[in-house]
């Protein structure tokens, strides 16, 4: 087992939290964009689709490098 201080405690902290959040939003972004597209009467299923997966994976990269900095590192 790999000691929390041989790691780095703000880089783990950092990681794990920057997950946390980008799933969170993820999954935010899954249920609301085909709600969002179906009230404005378009197919739902262009934002359930490679839309959705464009937005969550350019968010993600985004969230992370914010938590980084956030972080120190």
């Amino acid at each position: 087992m790999v000691r929390h201080e041989t790691v780095g405690g703000h880089l783990v902290a950092s990681v794990s939290t920057s997950i946390f959040v980008a799933g969170s939003i993820a999954a935010a972004i899954g249920i609301g964009l085909p709600r969002l597209l179906a009230r404005r009467g378009m197919d739902p299923a262009y934002g359930s689709g490679p839309v959705a997966t464009v937005i969550q994976d350019i968010l993600t990269i985004v969230v992370y490098f914010a938590v980084l900095h956030a972080f120190g590192i």
